[in-house]
């Protein structure tokens, strides 16, 4: 019987090292190093103010996904002919990628910024956010059952004031989601899009809310203001019912303390904000990539995850001014960053559901993702390139590597001590 208790101890224990060696504790970066990613988004990035430092934040972005092991691809969006958008794609392919069971993940943010900002909260936080998740999930050896993709948007912002219409970088990679869906028949689980992450702010007073808020989203309303209207937290924008499959998780999360919250705002919309009574009351919550996720002919789940915004002081001055600069980050809202980046890490391993079974061989990509050489240009690295189409329409195979497969089996382990444990039960009976 000792030897029996023994064994059992011996598998209890390879039982819990080999969960902790599949499922590893995946974190962001500390502050300081959030700071120096920070730092490569602390300059204006405008096609037309500065057109050399979006084309240096770009090329980080790619140097980022690809060191991550990620596939890495560009949509390029013509406007005109002398101005050209860019997205930045980068993918984890999943045990599903390319057919019906797939249910695709998206983790994005826009990089660019107006004329007028050095955009390091507006959007240099949510870039710095988007490239610790590639990072971290990308090189945690973790495989999945369904795509994850982590998109860098163009064109997010000042679209509707230029001399030329410019699509929306979003409203374009949507569209090519479609046909990828409609070809495949496979599902987007939902989109994460990070608007603004790093701007934390105690002070009592600090936070203001758009109009009729305290009747749209009651709860969180009252919340802040029993807390003295602090902008101490995290908002998580999404439509009441439709987005709750992506603000749970999110909430779950959230490592929250008294000076770090997380705060859920559903709004009152199903489907496509412009089928909606309530959409002249909601524009305040339209205001970023998630809208194009929303209001696409296939209406796609889809979350802003943000700070406010100009609704919480330092923003609330600083909102697309020269003043959106280094100098407003202080180590309370890396740490905010931090925090809300672990979050974002959590809700996307969880919305990509690990892959248990641990197949021997790579993955074979089946169908072509999102991504056509008439359109995109894929970049070199760690991984290559995917099933695409070429110009004759023909497709080409190639295999995505994925991590070194796992020796042990949670189902034999467990198995295992279940036999032993009865056997000893029943012998002490």
């Amino acid at each position: 019987m000792k030897l029996v208790g023994e064994l059992l101890t011996v598998l209890f224990t390879v039982t819990t090292a080999t969960m902790n060696d599949v499922m590893p504790d995946i974190q962001s970066d500390p502050p300081l190093s959030l700071r120096a990613t920070l730092r490569k988004f602390s300059r204006t990035r405008h096609h037309v103010a500065n057109p050399r430092g979006k084309e240096k934040a770009r090329k980080y972005i790619k140097k980022v996904f690809t060191e991550s092991g990620l596939h890495v691809w560009s949509e390029y969006i013509d406007s005109t002919p002398s101005l050209r958008g860019e997205n930045i794609v980068g993918m984890l392919a999943g045990k599903y990628t390319g057919t019906a069971k797939d249910k695709i993940v998206i983790v994005g943010a826009h990089y660019d910024t107006t004329t007028r900002t050095r955009g390091v909260d507006d959007n240099g936080s949510g870039v710095t956010a988007l490239l610790q998740v590639a990072k971290k999930i990308g090189n945690s050896g973790r495989r999945f059952k369904h795509t994850v993709l982590f998109v860098a948007f163009d064109f997010e912002e000042d679209t509707a004031e230029s001399e030329h219409p410019i699509p929306f970088g979003s409203q374009y990679f949507v569209r090519n989601l479609t046909k990828h869906i409609k070809k495949t028949r496979g599902k987007v689980r939902g989109a994460l899009v990070l608007e603004m992450l790093a701007n934390h702010n105690t002070t009592k007073g600090s936070q203001r809310f758009p109009e009729m808020f305290s009747h749209i989203s009651t709860q969180a309303y009252h919340e802040v203001t029993l807390d003295g209207n602090r902008g101490n937290f995290l908002a998580v924008i999404g439509r009441k019912g439709t987005d709750q499959v992506l603000m749970k998780p999110l909430e779950k999360y959230y490592d929250h303390d008294k000076n770090f919250k997380i705060h859920l705002v559903p709004i009152p919309l199903t489907g496509r904000p412009s089928k909606s009574a309530y959409s002249p009351y909601l524009r305040d919550f339209y205001r970023s990539d998630h809208y194009n996720f929303w209001e696409n002919s296939l209406s796609f789940p889809a979350v802003m995850v943000t700070d406010t915004s100009n609704f919480r002081a330092k923003m609330d001055k600083c909102y697309h001014r020269k003043c959106d600069n280094m100098r407003l980050i202080d180590k309370a809202d890396l740490e905010f960053l931090r925090r809300n980046i672990n979050a974002v890490i959590g809700a996307t391993l969880e919305l990509a559901d690990m892959d248990s079974s641990h197949p021997e061989n790579d993955h074979t990509v089946k169908a072509g993702l999102l991504i056509s050489t008439k359109t995109a240009k894929t970049h070199s690295g760690k991984s290559e390139a995917l099933k695409t189409e070429n110009e004759q329409g023909r497709v080409t195979d190639t295999v995505i590597p994925t991590s070194d497969s796992k020796t042990a089996s949670y189902s034999t382990l467990t198995a295992l001590v279940t036999l032993i444990h009865c056997t000893y039960v029943a012998r002490k009976l």
